[in-house]
């Protein structure tokens, strides 16, 4: 869509949702993806959980969009099936609640209506790289 744009000559600013957060974007669209917007939940790629999966996913290429939280869902299952000493929903609902860990994409403790919550940011495309924006937790922009 973006490549349409630029080709039809629209130059509205664009903002998109975060299944565009995804190496291959700046692969297929290229320049016409420059000053792109986009939401995306917050990762802090510095921390010592995210490393140790990006290391590991390293073989299957970058990691896309959805990859540290899949990765922190199944971890958090395992955890929490390990600790119930069972797959019954029930029991493996009761073990999720109490799990707090860290997580490659954030810390994972799920909240009592069972969402683990995302602090999510706004990310624009600035010389073919995802760049944090802005804060909308703080209200914040991001300075470099």
């Amino acid at each position: 869509m973006l490549i349409q744009v630029a080709r039809m000559g629209i130059k509205s600013k664009i903002l998109a949702q975060d299944a565009v957060y995804h190496p291959q974007l700046m692969e297929l669209a290229k320049k016409d993806a420059e000053g792109v917007y986009l939401t995306f939940g917050y990762t802090d790629k510095e921390t010592p959980a995210y490393k140790k999966f990006a290391e590991a996913y390293k073989k299957f290429g970058d990691p896309g969009a959805y990859s540290a939280y899949a990765y922190d869902s199944a971890v958090a299952y395992l955890k929490a099936v390990k600790a119930a000493g069972s797959t019954d929903p029930d029991k493996v609902k009761a073990e999720l609640m109490k799990l707090d860990f860290a997580g490659a994409s954030k810390q994972i403790k799920y909240k009592e209506n069972g969402d683990s919550g995302s602090n999510y940011v706004i990310q624009v495309v600035k010389d073919g790289k995802f760049e944090n924006f802005w804060n909308p937790e703080n209200g914040q922009l991001y300075k470099k």
